[in-house]
Order: C-alpha cells, then structure tokens, then sequence
C-alpha cells in the first residue's frame, strides 16, 4: 500500500471522534439544499439528526470500503452561535477554544482500491450503547440509541438515495 498523502489538521477519523462527528454533520449538511426536505423535523427531534450522523459515520468507520477524515482545528468559544436554533443546546457548555474536530469527509473506495480495508481505527469503534460520551453533545441526546428518525421524511429519503446513488457507486 501506497504511504497515505499527510495534510496539516487532517487524519483519519476515529471511534472517540464520533460524538463530535455527528454534532459537526448536523450542523453543516443542514445548509444542504436536500437537509430540509429530508429532515422536515428536525427542530421537533434534533437528537434524533444528531443520532442519525452518528450511525451513518460509525457504519463509515467500519466499512472497509471507507475512509472517513476529520479536520482538526481550534473550536471558537461561541461556536453554537454559527449553528441553528435546534441544535444550539448541543454546544451548551464549550465555552472554551480547544482543538477539535471541525470538518468531517467519507469517502468510497473503489473496490480495486491498494487502500481497501487498511483506512479503519486500529480498533474498531465501541458497540453503539446508546449513551453519549461526556462530550458537548451530551446535552441534546439523553440516549444516543434513540435513533428514531422522527426528523425524517422516509419518501424523501429513498427518492434521495435513489437519485443519488447511481453517481455515488460510479
């Protein structure tokens, strides 16, 4: 296998980044223009699209066929003020900078890939137990297993993956 290319701030991600993974998710995928039609509820059930991030990089960290990077940086004190309203409570109590994860990326290997199987953690991730760590995300989610997709629309979703998956897998 090819030495992997080295970029300042940027490394593979690991099961102690998913908590902070899925917070970051949330709040960037929600400028998506499909966040909203895919998510109609997510100010009713923002635990349940912080939840839903998690599962989905958690599932990235395991597949072989996977690399999931983070970028790394110094987080501002008042970082919940460039995020939306539902998901502010979720950054309730990092009011000091420290570096963290900032930006989060999967990427599909190709099946011939040299990297296939070698981009996952040393150790695979903790079994999802339905607790948060005691991270900043703590505050919005009781119950990290309470995954219930209430913030979703599953039509829109499957029109989603339907339209989007030919161009992913070529």
């Amino acid at each position: 296998m090819p030495p992997l290319p080295s970029v300042p701030g940027v490394r593979l991600a690991t099961a102690e980044d998913l908590d902070r993974i899925a917070l970051v998710a949330a709040a960037a995928f929600f400028w998506s223009p499909t966040f909203q039609f895919q998510r109609p509820r997510y100010r009713d059930f923002p635990a349940d699209t912080v939840a839903s991030y998690r599962v989905e990089y958690e599932a990235a960290l395991r597949d072989p066929a996977c690399a999931v990077l983070v970028a790394e940086d110094v987080v501002e004190a008042n970082e919940a003020d460039y995020v939306y309203e539902a998901l502010q409570d979720a950054y309730q109590g990092h009011g000091k900078t420290e570096r963290a994860v900032v930006g989060v990326c999967s990427i599909s290997l190709k099946p011939d890939s040299c990297f296939f199987g070698h981009l996952q953690p040393a150790s695979n991730p903790p079994a999802f137990l339905g607790a948060p760590s005691d991270g900043p995300a703590a505050s919005i989610h009781r119950h990290w297993a309470s995954d219930h997709r209430r913030d979703q629309c599953a039509a829109a979703m499957e029109l989603y993956k339907a339209t989007t998956q030919p161009a992913k897998s070529a």
